[in-house]
């Protein structure tokens, strides 16, 4: 990451953020990221240059930020995120960048430092929200740059399932996509969050996403990678408190030129924690996965994970990779581990075309019952929705 003027960007940064009106403790916070961005520039490289940071806070100059709530129900606050930091500041304050901030990395610095645009959800204690709430920023003008910003906070023993959503499939003129979304999870709250990316393939994705599940709460996540050059961060999630249990479905399309991190990053921090990993990767030309990986160290009496990785290859010219830790044994903690690798066969094709299926038909068909086992935990809108990208994807590749 190319290095900036200090002083100029935080000239700039000082004089947007008194447009806004933000509030003095958000601007403290976004100095302090912007300084340790800087000092952390040379530490990560990408492929593709990331944006001038001056002129990323030239273009919000301007932009209030201010966008209505979008929540009827009751104790579910739901709205921009830059007004919820001026309107709510003692909830944002809490939690805002205490899991992606500037001790984190470069991007997770400069994201926390000049982050424009974002959504601020909350659910208050005991609320129970019947419907999904949807976080979409397909076509949303807001999205003017490659950082936005998402703070979900649930509250001890509330639920709610989240639904996000980034897509440019054609084009995006981005090459550099470094979004945060934090999700904090209190005692006995039980969240389900499920979110696609299918950006345009010219586009390396960086965002960053991570949850931190206190005591006997639930955070079930579903995620899947369609688009983009290069995906490479997955889900963080830290099982923090005593019975904190989470279950993650991943979905990652890899085709040629094209490498995605899949699965996830699970910590497991307390005792009887438990963790469950359900990874399906569909690889064509030279594509490439590599299946995230479960921190489970000795010393924490009934915790245990479950990771179950699976790929289907489309030509066979690509294998994924799979990343291993943590610790298994009778007594302690344990992780067991499934793989499997299938390819599209011939015979597979032959047979189906026995009973009158053509080619396209065909691979549709097999690609379909590999990821039922991902949207199976969808509703049926968003299955239908991941299925026909996938089709399409598959089916356009063999013509």
């Amino acid at each position: 990451m190319t290095s900036f003027d200090l002083h100029t960007c935080a000239d700039l940064l000082a004089r947007v953020c008194e447009q806004r009106a933000e509030p003095d403790w958000l601007i403290e916070l976004r100095m302090r990221a912007l300084r340790r961005a800087n000092e952390l520039c040379d530490e990560f490289t990408l492929d593709q240059p990331l944006p001038d940071v001056g002129a990323l806070l030239t273009a919000g100059e301007g932009v209030a930020g201010d966008a209505p709530v979008r929540s009827d129900v009751d104790g579910v606050l739901f709205c921009d995120l830059a007004t919820a930091a001026r309107q709510h500041p003692d909830l944002v304050r809490r939690h805002l960048g205490t899991l992606i901030g500037s001790a984190t990395d470069a991007l997770g610095a400069l994201n926390t430092a000049v982050w424009m645009h974002g959504w601020f959800v909350h659910v208050s204690p005991g609320v129970r929200v019947d419907r999904p709430v949807q976080i979409d920023v397909v076509g949303e003008q807001r999205r003017i740059g490659p950082f936005d910003r998402t703070l979900i906070v649930v509250e001890h023993g509330a639920s709610v399932r989240l639904v996000d959503g980034c897509s440019a499939p054609l084009y995006t003129p981005d090459t550099v996509q470094a979004g945060v979304v934090e999700i904090v999870v209190q005692p006995g709250a039980s969240v389900g969050y499920s979110a696609i990316q299918n950006w345009s393939t010219h586009v390396d994705n960086q965002a960053a996403k991570r949850a931190r599940v206190e005591a006997g709460a639930q955070l079930d996540w579903v995620e899947g990678n369609l688009g983009a050059r290069c995906t490479r961060r997955r889900p963080a999630i830290e099982l923090a408190g005593s019975g904190a249990s989470t279950t993650v479905h991943s979905l990652a399309l890899a085709g040629p030129g094209q490498h995605h991190a899949t699965g996830a990053d699970v910590t497991h921090a307390a005792s009887d924690t438990t963790s469950t990993i359900v990874a399906r990767s569909i690889l064509r030309g030279d594509g490439a996965t590599t299946i995230g990986a479960v921190d489970l160290a000795d010393g924490l009496p009934g915790a245990s994970s479950s990771v179950d990785s699976d790929a289907l290859l489309l030509d066979g010219a690509s294998l994924p990779t799979e990343v291993h830790r943590g610790a298994s044994s009778s007594t302690g903690p344990s992780v067991v581990r499934s793989s499997s690798v299938t390819r599209l066969s011939d015979e597979q094709l032959l047979y189906l075309a026995s009973r009158g299926l053509t080619d396209s038909s065909s691979t549709a068909l097999v690609v379909g019952g590999f990821i039922e086992p991902i949207t199976r935990h969808l509703d049926v809108e968003d299955t239908v929705e991941w299925s026909r990208l996938i089709e399409l994807q598959v089916v356009d590749s063999i013509g």
